[in-house]
């Protein structure tokens, strides 16, 4: 096999017999290029030949460069593992999912730091993007805010990550949730994404709404079959207000169970609602 050389490059083939007997004659041939110019070697490679008693020739050759560095490739990041109590597996769901974050005052700086991480761990196992999960990100204070994630546009792990670490808190301790859901309805599921499954996941530590927002979620609901969950994340939050907001106490993760709320979250993906 002869390896291609450049035009200021010349060939030089050299062939050894490394081995022979009466039945099978072996060689090695050794096929370099070389700079013309700097009389460098540039590539070369070696070639095993074998004739075997039926006349048979079996080669085989291995090419590699000289002197020319290699990078190495490093391998692809794992996927994040779910916990063993999620009775599904995450990776192979297909869901939209509109967090709707509390920013508002109502939580302290060190609680907020906790949830963000919460929303991450939260986020971490399911696969992302087109025909998987996609996140959507809306923080509620004394306004709402949308939050860019390529929510179906090409979204991927990094970017819903990156976004969630981005929150800031609000300087208000009121919030309009009405308001958020009503940009939700607007800006997403009036697109009627062809995703199957949806689920509003509210995070708060307050439940001071300017504006009942309860007909509102059943309405989209009844509507986009978008189901709510929440997580009361400090105890300002009414338990009774959030049970009224999601269709039930089971669709709501207490205060006092805020360390395991990530896993909660995943469990209920797993097609376990109230509405």
């Amino acid at each position: 096999m002869r390896i291609a050389c450049s035009g200021s490059h010349i060939f030089l083939s050299l062939c050894h017999v490394v081995a022979t007997s009466k039945f099978f004659p072996v060689t090695l041939t050794s096929n370099y290029c070389y700079n013309r110019f700097t009389h460098r070697r540039i590539s070369h490679s070696l070639t095993l030949v074998v004739i075997t008693r039926r006349r048979q020739r079996i080669s085989s050759t291995i090419e590699f460069n000289v002197g020319m560095p290699t990078t190495p490739v490093p391998p692809a990041p794992a996927q994040p593992t779910q916990d063993v109590s999620v009775p599904c597996q995450l990776s192979a769901l297909n869901y939209d999912v509109y967090l709707v974050v509390d920013t508002s005052a109502a939580i302290s700086s060190g609680d907020f730091l906790q949830m963000k991480q919460m929303l991450v761990d939260f986020v971490n196992p399911f696969v992302i993007g087109d025909g998987k999960t996609q996140f959507a990100l809306v923080a509620t204070a004394i306004d709402s805010e949308l939050y860019g994630t390529g929510f179906h546009n090409q979204q991927d792990r990094t970017n819903v990550i990156n976004t969630i670490n981005t929150l800031t808190q609000d300087d208000s301790t009121g919030q309009t949730l009405k308001l958020s859901l009503q940009a939700i309805e607007n800006n997403f599921l009036s697109k009627n994404y062809s995703t199957s499954n949806k689920v509003i996941v509210y995070v708060t530590g307050t439940t001071s709404w300017d504006t009942d927002p309860v007909q509102t979620m059943k309405q989209l609901a009844q509507k986009y079959g978008a189901k709510p969950v929440a997580v009361q994340w400090t105890s300002g939050a009414s338990t009774s207000s959030l049970t009224s907001l999601t269709g039930g106490s089971a669709c709501v993760n207490p205060f006092s169970s805020r360390a395991s709320s990530a896993t909660w979250l995943q469990t209920k993906m797993c097609r376990s609602f109230c509405m």
